[in-house]
């Protein structure tokens, strides 16, 4: 039986006005009722603010806070200021969850120096994958797979103390993959990660989002930002991480050779600079597939010639 412990719940809010009362309703349906719910809604020119002062009226375990700070990232560390729970977590105003979804997490997080994650679902599905069947074997590993696990901080439950403490915040100057910037910092001072076993957190694909945003810019800057985050982590998982840097690049230089990028040799100078770095590690893997290999060695010939070129981030 779970301990009463109160859960914070931070949700950043920007024009959203279609999404935040599906959201918070969601949350106020929770199996687990010691819970506190944080909306940080930070400069919008849409009706959300008006809902969320609603929904304030209605629900007494409600802060709303209006702030003019930008972006997700210095919401949710402001989110995490204004937090008075033993655990902390995170969901998105465009997503929601299950009604057990707090209450799975601190079942699996009570008494345990650990990470409890959820399994989670784009648009109501999930893919055909075992739940049962997933070994950690390495907490870093884990959450760098695509597994229905991933980097992400909204299905997951953390500690306040150990955040605050040590000193954890959201990276503001970054704007791609800071979720698993945290993630990766938080891990350092847990034992493992535990699963709940259910899928819990619906990842609504909203077709204004950012993820639907992602233009070549970004997508080298995610490549820069995984290279950062193996040094910065130490992770010593050179073929996983490895893949995936190899297969932003192969995917990236395809894309490119076949468009009208205007800022093309930008990009491939960037993506040769990574290529290169890594090259001589990566040819040792095997677990490629034929139409993988061709992809690589198709990159290999276009970027040969920006190999020497002078990088741009």
């Amino acid at each position: 039986m779970c301990k009463n412990e109160l859960v914070s719940i931070i949700v950043p809010i920007h024009n959203m006005e279609n999404y935040v009362s599906r959201c918070v309703l969601s949350l106020e349906e929770q199996t687990y009722s010691n819970i506190e719910i944080i909306l940080i809604e930070n400069g919008s020119n849409d009706k959300s603010l008006e809902i969320c002062n609603k929904l304030k009226d209605t629900y007494d375990n409600i802060i709303v806070v209006h702030s003019s700070i930008t972006g997700v990232s210095a919401a949710r560390n402001l989110g995490i200021s204004l937090a008075n729970g033993e655990y902390i977590a995170f969901c998105d105003c465009d997503d929601y969850v299950s009604n057990h979804w707090i209450f799975n997490l601190v079942q699996k997080s009570i008494g345990n120096n650990n990470l409890a994650c959820c399994f989670f679902c784009r648009d109501g599905k999930f893919n055909d994958l075992s739940i049962k069947n997933i070994e950690i074997t390495n907490k870093f590993e884990c959450v760098m797979n695509d597994n229905n696990i991933g980097g992400y901080v909204w299905n997951k439950l953390f500690r306040r103390d150990i955040i605050i403490n040590n000193s954890i915040q959201f990276d503001q100057k970054i704007s791609i993959i800071e979720d698993l910037k945290f993630v990766l910092q938080y891990l350092q001072f847990v034992d493992e990660i535990s699963l709940t076993n259910s899928v819990d957190y619906n990842y609504y694909i909203n077709p204004n989002g950012a993820e639907n945003q992602i233009t070549f810019s970004k997508r080298v800057s995610i490549i820069y930002t995984l290279c950062e985050l193996n040094e910065l982590f130490d992770l010593k998982l050179e073929n996983l991480f490895l893949n995936h840097v190899f297969r932003n690049i192969v995917i990236d230089v395809k894309i490119l050779a076949l468009s009208h990028e205007k800022s093309k040799k930008k990009y491939f100078i960037d993506l040769a600079h990574i290529f290169y770095k890594y090259k001589k590690n990566f040819v040792r893997d095997n677990t490629w597939s034929i139409k993988e290999k061709m992809y690589l060695f198709f990159a290999n010939i276009i970027l040969r010639r920006y190999k020497n070129a002078k990088k741009n981030i």
